[in-house]
């Protein structure tokens, strides 16, 4: 599914490193860092929806197209390639996903955490931001203040071109995924809408909701 985006002490300890709060620390990428993740089919915490656990880490650095990057794995697997610049998050796709955009796509923008929203266009295909920030969030039993969520909707390139955005088929409105950032953690929550599978930016690709947890 889409569309993307990448510390103090995490709570519940998903996170290994510590640092003070930051414009960076809304995706803290160091090194090191592992996020770990229930991934569910559907919307809902539902443990009988559970399909997977799965693991986030940053490795080191990567050059693409002269830009410097820290590789994200996924199961020990490349993932994305992120980097952060002036607040500014950014993201690329590093695996063989043929429907996933390789370009460079802004993600997060952490310096205008509320109200914030920008449109790119990546080939047949153009994402929608719009960023709102949360005096608080709970999720997967914990709850973080100053939570930025980031609504992204995809829109396909028409023949007269024009953008249609995807639907939602069960709802009938337009399709869109939601991503939570909470303040020296990360990406604590993900909904992508399964229209959005083939376009994950985040999300392991069967999967419709993923929730921090803790790595065991």
């Amino acid at each position: 599914m889409f569309t993307f985006l990448l510390a103090v002490a995490l709570m519940g300890g998903s996170c290994k490193k510590e640092k003070t709060a930051s414009p960076a620390s809304y995706f803290p990428l160091e090194e090191g860092m592992e996020w770990c993740y229930k991934s569910y089919n559907g919307d809902t915490e539902d443990e009988e929806a559970l399909i997977a656990k799965v693991s986030w880490n940053i490795l080191g650095d990567t050059l693409i197209e002269g830009k410097t990057y820290l590789q994200l794995t996924m199961g020990g697997y490349p993932f994305k390639a992120l980097r952060e610049e002036n607040g500014n998050f950014y993201k690329r796709k590093v695996t063989g996903f043929s429907s996933t955009t390789s370009e460079e796509l802004l993600f997060l923008k952490t310096t205008q955490p509320d109200g914030a929203a920008w449109e790119q266009v990546a080939g047949n295909y153009k994402y929608e931001f719009a960023q709102t920030l949360l005096p608080q969030f709970a999720s997967g039993g914990q709850t973080w203040k100053n939570v930025i969520e980031v609504k992204v909707t995809i829109a396909f390139k028409q023949p007269d071109g024009t953008f249609e955005p995807f639907p939602d088929h069960l709802t009938g409105t337009v399709a869109y995924a939601r991503y939570y950032f909470a303040p020296g953690t990360g990406v604590v929550q993900v909904y992508e809408p399964p229209v959005f599978n083939q376009f994950s930016e985040f999300a392991y690709t069967v999967s419709n909701f993923m929730v921090l947890s803790d790595c065991m």
